[in-house]
């Protein structure tokens, strides 16, 4: 079995998630929204003054001020995190090193000497008008043994098959660089391993 040496790995990203087009159009997508809702937001809240007003001859105290700011800005938060999430998002392989990263998180496993397994991710999928399912994909768990950081590394998504050879590859070949036979999980990891390359040398992408 040949395995690359420790500085024949490099850094590359993962195929897994949105694609930078994908990231740009649902990056517009909420900027879109952001910008569409306060006009509107505002108006509804202008007539429902005017309306208030009206018939309560009452004006807005400021608590219902305040409560509405509350509530503009917890927007402006929630749209703020989802760009982050949809920018920074993503998954890359630096040396043995699989990087996991979030919209103010980042996590980092040493696949080298990660304590691996085979696993499965679940992605909720709509089924019905109100009925919602799930697919479940394969998936490679990666927990480091000190820190107790663990990170899911799908290795098929629905919709795009499974990850590209040379990510197959690349993965299989992190988690058995620097391992020895005499190492604690040696077999579970090889054997995770000849699953990889025999997914990276099929002739089909799912």
């Amino acid at each position: 079995m040949d395995v690359a040496a420790p500085g024949a790995l490099g850094k590359r990203r993962l195929t897994i998630g949105f694609s930078p087009r994908q990231k740009a159009q649902w990056v517009t997508v909420w900027i879109l929204a952001l910008c569409a809702t306060y006009p509107v937001a505002g108006l509804a809240a202008f007539m429902t003054y005017l309306m208030t007003k009206e018939v309560n001859a009452t004006e807005l105290t400021p608590t219902a001020v305040a409560a509405g700011w509350v509530v503009g800005l917890a927007y402006v938060v929630f749209v703020i995190v989802m760009i982050l999430n949809t920018v920074r998002s993503g998954f890359r392989l630096d040396g043995t090193v699989v990087i996991q990263r979030k919209a103010i998180t980042t996590r980092r496993v040493d696949l080298a000497t990660a304590e691996v397994a085979g696993d499965r991710v679940a992605t909720p999928v709509r089924v019905g008008e109100n009925a919602w399912g799930e697919i479940v994909s394969a998936a490679v768990r990666a927990r480091d043994p000190r820190t107790g950081v663990a990170i899911l590394i799908p290795v098929r998504t629905p919709g795009r098959g499974r990850l590209p050879s040379d990510e197959l590859t690349a993965i299989a070949d992190a988690i058995m660089v620097r391992r020895q036979p005499t190492d604690p999980g040696y077999p579970q990891a090889q054997a995770l391993a000849q699953e990889l390359r025999r997914m990276a040398a099929s002739p089909f992408p799912i």
